[in-house]
């Protein structure tokens, strides 16, 4: 059964990937120069749009990298992308080309979220939930993934309730931290069938969750005993330590994310007192 489910899931991430092709408007062939002899002028003036099939005299339209070639980030970027194995250029590629999508949905790629991976639906507790990391959002579903991309777990687009960005995350947290909401007593309850992970794989409480400690999915998987990928995806760690050398992953999202600059750089768990009681807190520097 689990096998089938994750044949389907395979599927259609696939099939979200191999739409995801340049278009007339990515090549420089457009608007900038002519590419093709039976063209007269660029072809953005001939019978093209931007939304057009590539042809095969596709070349980058380089020139719209002009702003970010000036940026002091590009070197970073530019030896990220030199240090990534041959066969993640394509997945890195794909990833890319989803990116407008993935940010209409209001997410960018690598970004840390908050997802609510146990208790009933609407129950705000801290050990309902666990830190994971956004490979792609597409019109049918959420990819999630660990640091090191060797844990995923695929959520259908009807979870998004269930899935906060560090700055909606902040205000809930405040909430549960006022309310002593740290241990959900139903330590029992799963989440509806509807809003888990596609996978299927029985979410259990981990050791971090049962001390009202907001886990990871490292954890999740690992305390469950689900099989984790072998391969690490290197994209995802490159471009974190490629982007640590020019700018602050954090600020960069313009906000205050208290898992990171609370514990940056400390393997540790701190524990902080609020209003007499023990609030334990997983710095982002342990598992990320």
């Amino acid at each position: 059964m689990k096998t089938t489910v994750q044949t389907n899931i395979n599927a259609k991430v696939r099939a979200t990937l191999k739409h995801q092709k340049p278009l007339c408007g990515d090549c420089s062939g457009f608007a900038d120069e002519r590419l093709l002899e039976k063209c007269k002028s660029v072809c953005g003036k001939a019978d093209k749009i931007e939304t057009s099939e590539a042809c095969p005299s596709f070349a980058p339209a380089v020139r719209k990298l002009t702003p970010v070639s000036q940026n002091a980030n590009f070197e970073p970027m530019v030896e990220m992308i030199a240090a990534l194995p041959d066969d993640s250029l394509r997945v890195m590629a794909s990833i890319l080309y989803n990116e407008k999508r993935t940010r209409k949905a209001g997410f960018f790629f690598g970004q840390k979220v908050y997802v609510r991976y146990r208790g009933a639906n609407g129950s705000n507790y801290l050990s309902n939930f666990m830190i994971a990391h956004v490979m792609y959002v597409s019109n049918e579903h959420y990819r999630l993934m660990s640091m090191d991309g060797r844990c995923v777990l695929t959520f259908g687009i009807q979870c998004a309730p269930n899935i906060f960005t560090v700055e909606k995350f902040a205000a809930l947290r405040q909430k549960m931290l006022k309310k002593n909401k740290l241990v959900d007593p139903d330590v029992e309850r799963l989440l509806s069938k509807r809003f888990r992970a596609e996978e299927e794989h029985e979410l259990n409480l981990t050791k971090e969750s049962a001390i009202g400690n907001i886990t990871t999915i490292d954890k999740v998987f690992k305390e469950n005993g689900i099989r984790r990928s072998k391969k690490k995806t290197t994209t995802l760690i490159d471009l974190v330590a490629s982007a640590a050398n020019g700018f602050d992953v954090s600020k960069q999202a313009g906000k205050y994310d208290p898992d990171v600059d609370r514990d940056k750089g400390k393997g540790k768990e701190k524990t902080a007192k609020s209003g007499g009681d023990i609030i334990f807190s997983v710095g982002a520097g342990s598992e990320y």
